[in-house]
């Protein structure tokens, strides 16, 4: 299995560990917390092991940039420095896999305990659509994978394709474009941009109008 297909096969894990988590809102209620705790310990454990590839790729990198490789002592005492300093800055929680798993257990939680009416889901829907895979914000300037239709946050994704040495696959979890990644192939969206525009507007009105009635009701 090459490095695509590995990649590949994990983002599909991860996928099913979301639909796992929907479920378990849907259909349990006294072993909810204990089943949604342990596929966040199988998530974490994700984002743990990926971190620490990312960690091992960068530090091999500025090894081989700043060493003198007829000193091996000294360069292994570096890679574990650099290992060290590195690995401090992980921080699991703000992985963007986390950060999606805690967002669709907010949902499904908050759709079953019926705060949420039918305009309200197509509301959260159409905000997830706008959502950068990488970041997990809302996409600001729009770029569109020509190979998969799949649409990015421009800074992010960049620097997402340049900053791994090997082929990069699109980050969205299930995209079954096997295809590696450049940044040739991304194009402006400008109907993004303006749909965007548009739902945060609406954002906008909603709050004011939600000030409005609360001022009425004083």
């Amino acid at each position: 299995m090459d490095d695509a297909e590995l990649e590949n096969l994990r983002k599909q894990c991860v996928s099913n560990l979301y639909k796992c988590s929907e479920n378990v809102i849907k259909n349990f209620q006294e072993e909810q917390e204990e089943k949604l705790t342990t596929l966040k310990f199988y998530l974490e454990r994700y984002c743990i092991h990926e971190a620490e590839q990312n960690v091992l790729r960068e530090v091999s990198e500025k090894i081989k940039s700043d060493s003198n490789a007829s000193n091996i002592n000294s360069i292994n005492k570096r890679f574990d420095k650099y290992l060290k300093d590195m690995t401090k800055r992980v921080k699991v929680k703000d992985h963007p896999s986390m950060l999606k798993m805690m967002k669709v257990i907010e949902k499904g939680q908050t759709f079953r305990d019926g705060n949420l009416d039918e305009s309200d889901v197509a509301i959260t829907q159409t905000e997830e659509a706008f959502i950068d895979p990488l970041t997990m914000r809302v996409i600001q300037d729009p770029v569109r994978n020509t190979l998969c239709g799949h649409v990015y946050e421009r800074e992010a994704i960049i620097a997402h394709i340049r900053g791994r040495k090997k082929k990069t696959l699109c980050p969205v979890v299930g995209c079954r474009n096997t295809e590696p990644l450049r940044v040739e192939q991304l194009v402006p969206d400008e109907d993004i941009r303006l749909r965007v525009t548009q739902m945060l507007n609406r954002s906008v009105d909603n709050e004011a109008e939600s000030v409005d009635e609360s001022i009425d009701t004083l």
